[in-house]
């Protein structure tokens, strides 16, 4: 092999690398925005979660301290500040790693379900 052709050769595999860099750090930067897009979407549903928890701890409070307050009416906020619990734990669980190498991650054996989608589309039901 000639000098001339292995230096063509080298600056072949040297562009062929600079391109698998730019195009795996255009990947990563994809996925990151991906990434920040779901957790701005979990962030804006916690937070109306949220709002609406205060709004029910608050009429839980008033019922409390009326003077004949009633049960049915107390369990049923008891019971939807609870949901509001619940679907914020499981939005929270089902937040999409940002590195996808994480354990306990989507995909993984160990049973947990970090469907975003699915959480999201669960809660609006």
């Amino acid at each position: 092999m000639t000098t001339e052709r292995r230096n063509e050769d080298t600056a072949t595999v040297s562009t062929c690398r600079r391109m698998a860099a730019r195009d795996v750090a255009d990947a990563k930067q994809r996925r990151f925005h991906a990434w920040a897009a779901a957790v701005r979407a979990s962030v804006e549903v916690i937070h109306a979660l949220t709002d609406e928890s205060g709004e029910q701890e608050q009429a839980l409070k008033h019922l409390l301290r009326c003077s004949n307050p009633d049960p049915v009416a107390i369990g049923t906020l008891a019971l939807e500040l609870r949901a509001r619990r619940f679907g914020i734990e499981r939005i929270i669980a089902a937040l999409p790693p940002l590195d996808e190498s994480e354990p306990g991650q989507a995909g993984r054996p160990d049973g947990r379900d970090r469907g975003f989608v699915r959480s999201v589309a669960a809660l609006e039901r």
